[in-house]
């Protein structure tokens, strides 16, 4: 690497926190793709609230996560659950309001 290379950061090697920073979009479009289809293939009952849904799809996303974004293998369980509100999000099943009542949480901006 020359000079400017060097002096720049060219080809340097991304660390952890700004791979997960680079794929977390990707992250996020793949949860919602998935929330889509449990949320079809799942036969839940009527009553069966927003929450009692996430944490049941907690287990398969995070691990799906893992499997399909190597930058998210050894995160922590707080990253999984923010990409996966924000892929509920963007899946439009649900909206920003109620994703944030159910889990008592509040999403950062899209």
């Amino acid at each position: 690497m020359g000079f400017f290379g060097k002096l720049f950061g060219v080809n340097k090697k991304r660390t952890q926190a700004e791979e997960t920073i680079r794929i977390m979009p990707d992250a996020i479009q793949f949860a919602a793709e998935n929330w889509v289809y449990f949320n079809e293939a799942v036969p839940f009952a009527e009553s069966t609230s927003l929450e009692e849904k996430y944490l049941a799809f907690m287990t398969p996303a995070s691990g799906g996560l893992k499997n399909n974004f190597s930058a998210l293998k050894d995160a922590p369980d707080e990253i999984f659950l923010v990409i996966v509100a924000k892929g509920i999000e963007l899946s439009n099943t649900h909206s920003k309001q109620e994703i944030e009542t159910a889990l008592g949480v509040t999403l950062p901006l899209s």
